[in-house]
């Protein structure tokens, strides 16, 4: 007795002369998936910072106010999102709303964070790790103080 999968496998490999896939009732009515093709954002972040080099501390999470921040985007065709920062020691959350997902409304959302905080703003956020998304790749302004401007 031959299972259906061995004999898929034997049309397949083309054992049986003038069979093949498209004679298949079952193979010939399935559309295959189009893909879309990914655009990798780390390949554009080639100046950013390598997440080995932040301090000891922070990875073996023994300080507070040593932060990760990370976007989530609404779904597809919306511009609105979501701005989560996340406390490695004791995973306080901070999530903020903003309404589009680029660097200005990060810049935004965070120098809103700062105001907010004012002086305890660098006691608090010792250091935010960001990932390697687009809305990222502008971090040497994301570092500068909104309250020394």
């Amino acid at each position: 007795m031959i299972g259906t999968k061995t004999l898929y496998n034997y049309i397949h490999a083309g054992i049986f002369c003038g069979i093949n896939q498209k004679h298949l009732w079952q193979k010939s009515k399935t559309k295959k998936r189009k893909y879309k093709s990914v655009v990798r954002v780390s390949s554009k972040n080639r100046l950013g910072r390598s997440i080995e080099d932040r301090p000891k501390e922070v990875d073996d999470r023994s300080e507070y106010g040593h932060w990760e921040g990370d976007s989530v985007k609404g779904p597809l065709g919306a511009k609105v999102g979501l701005l989560t920062l996340t406390e490695r020691k004791t995973r306080q959350e901070m999530i903020i709303k903003v309404e589009q997902v680029t660097q200005e409304a990060v810049k935004a959302a965070l120098d809103g964070i700062e105001k907010d905080h004012g002086n305890q703003f660098k006691i608090k956020f010792k250091s935010i790790t960001w990932d390697n998304g687009s809305e990222f790749l502008d971090w040497e302004s994301l570092e500068a103080s909104a309250l020394s401007r």
